[in-house]
């Protein structure tokens, strides 16, 4: 099966994030893909801030679902500017929020968070 590049990716995150399709468009035709990748989080950070956890769930499912069918750029892209950040959404989520978040995300993508995590705290 073909792997997804950068432009596939795009654009099924236009059909998965359609509240901000425009800025994702935008943001493509300056060839800006980790721009892409950053707002995504921030809007994620805005949806849990208004506890439309749900949304969250689901934003994070979806990254999941193109990271898995990604080729090697994709993944690499989402897992140091979406996956990694995701100690900033911790951060702004409730204990309990965090938690349902964490129950919700697949195997392979908090494999991957725990993975930088560790790396991380290692640097520190």
């Amino acid at each position: 099966m073909k792997k997804l590049n950068e432009k596939m990716a795009v654009e099924l995150m236009k059909v998965f994030y359609p509240s901000i399709r425009n800025q994702i468009s935008q943001m493509h035709t300056e060839h800006n893909f980790g721009g892409i990748l950053q707002m995504l989080v921030e809007e994620l950070k805005t949806s849990i801030a208004s506890n439309h956890i749900t949304k969250v769930i689901t934003g994070i499912n979806r990254m999941d679902y193109i990271y898995q069918k990604g080729n090697a750029y994709v993944r690499y892209m989402i897992e140091r500017l979406f996956i990694k950040p995701f100690s900033s959404l911790k951060y702004s989520a409730h204990p309990q929020q965090w938690k349902l978040i964490c129950q919700e995300m697949s195997d392979s993508f908090l494999f991957v968070y725990q993975l930088h995590t560790e790396k991380t705290e290692i640097h520190n």
